[in-house]
């Protein structure tokens, strides 16, 4: 059984808002600091999918730069994928035909929608609204993968639960505010992890993968920030071209399937949207 996990960081227990709005002194402790809450939490989903006998574990670090896990704590038998996460070959690097099950540490709710840090909002056909676990579990279901587990706040599990009514969730914290939260400790909250993956597992064959409710053609957009294009809408037959394509538009992936490949100019990672305004590209 090869089991992929699909990793945020905003749904892990004891984060409540991101480093830009700390003051600029705080921000490296703070960041490295839920970088090692979120290292325990997807260690503690890695020692369960073992436990319930994977035979496969693959973690794709997809926050931010791609680059969040602490590789040197990180469980000894797990793979990572990871890196500049808009560098890559794909959104999400390595979900194919070969995964038997996807699971989902730290997640978020989707943009406009109560929930801590909301953000990222794609549209399925124009009326389908989804966020990134929710995507993700439509691509895994697309493959007739189950997207069987997921923790993160108290209202992502209403949302996801809305999609997966018997998904298995970990609660880790109570949103008051999109930056404000009753959370467990990360002890705690890793035992629910552990408990909650070895329960999904056990019923992998019950969770029906997720299906979207269109036949092709597919169209997809995305309104993730204020510097992404709520108009970057496309469409194709096939569903996961279509995502790759909507976000092809904001971010680097195609640059892999370019012969050199291209390197990144020097400096802080920068998406299509800002590289445009960027003195990095007037050189």
């Amino acid at each position: 059984m090869k089991v992929y996990i699909e990793v945020d960081i905003e749904g892990v227990a004891g984060f409540c808002f991101s480093v830009d709005k700390m003051q600029e002194n705080m921000q490296v402790s703070y960041f490295e600091k839920i970088c090692r809450l979120l290292t325990g939490e997807v260690n503690a989903a890695v020692e369960a999918a073992f436990e319930a006998g994977a035979t496969e574990v693959v973690i794709h670090d997809n926050h931010g730069t791609g680059y969040n896990i602490d590789v040197e704590t990180m469980h000894p038998d797990a793979k990572i994928i990871h890196g500049l996460s808009t560098y890559a070959p794909d959104w999400q690097t390595g979900l194919d035909r070969t995964v038997d099950v996807v699971i989902g540490i730290g997640g978020h709710v989707m943009k406009d929608t109560n929930g801590i840090t909301p953000h990222t909002l794609f549209t399925v056909n124009e009326t389908l609204k989804l966020g990134e676990f929710h995507m993700t579990a439509a691509l895994a279901g697309y493959y007739d993968i189950p997207f069987v587990f997921a923790s993160g706040d108290n209202y992502l599990e209403e949302q996801l639960r809305a999609l997966i009514p018997n998904i298995e969730y970990a609660a880790v914290k109570k949103a008051y505010s999109p930056y404000y939260a009753e959370s467990v400790s990360p002890v705690k909250s890793r035992a629910m992890i552990k408990e909650g993956v070895k329960k999904a597992l056990a019923r992998r064959h019950e969770i029906k993968p997720y299906k979207i409710p269109f036949k092709a053609p597919y169209t997809v957009s995305i309104l993730g920030s204020d510097f992404q294009d709520p108009n970057s809408t496309v469409s194709d037959n096939d569903f996961p071209a279509a995502v790759m394509k909507c976000m092809e538009s904001i971010f680097h992936y195609e640059l892999v399937r370019e012969t050199p490949w291209k390197m990144m100019p020097r400096g802080v990672m920068l998406n299509k949207h800002q590289l445009k305004n960027s003195y990095y590209t007037k050189a």
